[in-house]
Order: C-alpha cells, then structure tokens, then sequence
C-alpha cells in the first residue's frame, strides 16, 4: 500500500490483534464476541532511514460468532451496547425457533437479499476508523478495513456510517488533531459523504428497519464480503465504481 504526495512514498501496514471477550457468567468454551483492535502504521519508503515509522491512525471492531444453537444475544448484550446493535440488527425480530440459523427475515428485506442464500455465521462489525489529516485521501481507511477482512474473515460486514465529528463530545486537543472542524457539521450532508467513501468498499445502506422505538439503523451500511468486496489494486488505484443504494 503506497501513494506519493509531493515526496513521501507511503507505505502502510495494520499492527495489533484480537481479544477473546468472555464474561464471568460463560463457558470457555462458548465464545462469540471476538474483538479486535490495529494501529494502521505508515512507513515512509523515500528517506533514507527505512526504519522510520509513525501511526496515521487506528481501527477497532468485533466480531460475532453464531452457529445458530448458542444464545448470542446474552453475549452481545453483556458486551457492549453496539454489539447488542448488530445483534438486534441482524437476528432480531425472528418469530420462532425454525429461523435460528439464519439472519432475520427483517434484515433480509431491509438489504433487499435472499434468505435461503444467507445462513447466519460471522458477523464482522467495523466500529471505527480514525486517521490523522495527513494520511487522509488516500483510501487509507478504506484499505485497513481491507486488510482487517483478510485476518477476520466473515461473509457479513456491518458498520454505523456516523460522522466522528459528529460522535461523543469531544475535547478541543482532540477536535484540534484530527481538525474536526474542518467537516461539515451538518448530519444530513456529513452523513451523505461518509456513506459514499465506504461504498468505494462495496458497503450499501440498510434500509431504515421499524423498531418498538421507531425507526432504526438509518446510518448503517452492510458489505457482502464473498461478492462485493473489491480487489486491493483496484480499490488503491480508483477503479472501483459506488453505489450506495
């Protein structure tokens, strides 16, 4: 992975790994939440020292592990709230037990899919990509998720396309470093240009789904990772055409 910006050749790399998550009240043996956290590393391949490196940013997530028998749900829901999400997003609403084993018919109509072709399995959730300013435009981000489904492998990929400057407040040094200013602040438009750079990926919307709440998931995006995902040389060099929908 290289791009050359008036001198700099880049070259990147995700350094890290993944954590078995397991709660107090679980078997050993029952493990379903698999989280996993990298550093995206740069190294530049034009000076002369070919040790020097920095971070340009960092992306974590998790995975789901479902055969259909174990109650995922009392795993996700103990982990973490967006782990619940994508539980509640992907299985919830099923009516009886004869649909354990596949995704929800719910879901199914929500990315307008076929269910007989999606059995459930690995749920690889993406829940964020952080870069720094000088690494930006480049598909850094986009490659790293890349890289990411090469080690974590899953035919479902879910994310929430919600604008980080738009996330948890977040402090003036930290708006400050990753000029968070320089977005738009609008939800709308904000949104809008997010979901086209991870549909360069292959990610599309999911139709908002109706919840006891209301509506929900307007923001998400799904990637079906065994046809839609993108070679890494067409995605480096822009030969890959988007579409949201």
């Amino acid at each position: 992975m290289k791009y050359d910006e008036h001198g700099p050749s880049w070259s990147f790399r995700i350094k890290g790994g993944e954590t078995q998550w397991l709660d107090e009240h679980m078997e050993p043996d029952c493990i379903q939440v698999i989280e996993f956290s990298y550093d995206i590393i740069a190294h530049d391949t034009s000076g002369e020292d070919e040790e020097q490196e920095e971070q340009a940013g960092d992306i974590h997530g998790f995975v789901l592990e479902y055969d259909g028998k174990d109650d995922l749900l009392e795993a996700a829901d103990c982990h973490s709230q967006t782990a619940y999400d994508v539980w509640e997003l992907v299985y919830g609403g099923m009516q009886n037990n004869e649909d354990r084993g596949y995704y929800s018919q719910r879901f199914v109509d929500a990315i307008g899919g076929d269910k007989g072709e999606l059995m459930c399995g690995r749920v690889v959730h993406i829940d964020s990509v952080t870069l720094l300013p000088k690494f930006r435009g480049h598909q850094v981000g986009l490659r790293a998720i890349w890289g990411v489904l090469n080690i974590h492998e899953g035919r479902l990929v879910t994310l929430n396309a919600h604008p980080l400057q738009l996330s948890q407040p977040h402090d003036a040094q930290f708006r400050s470093e990753f000029q968070l200013d320089r977005f738009s602040q609008d939800p709308d438009e904000s949104t809008e240009r997010l979901q086209r750079y991870y549909a360069v990926m292959g990610f599309k919307k999911i139709k908002p789904i109706k919840l006891d709440t209301g509506n929900g998931y307007g923001t998400w995006m799904y990637l079906d990772n065994d046809y839609c995902r993108p070679h890494l040389y067409d995605l480096v060099r822009g030969r890959v055409a988007t579409d949201v929908s």
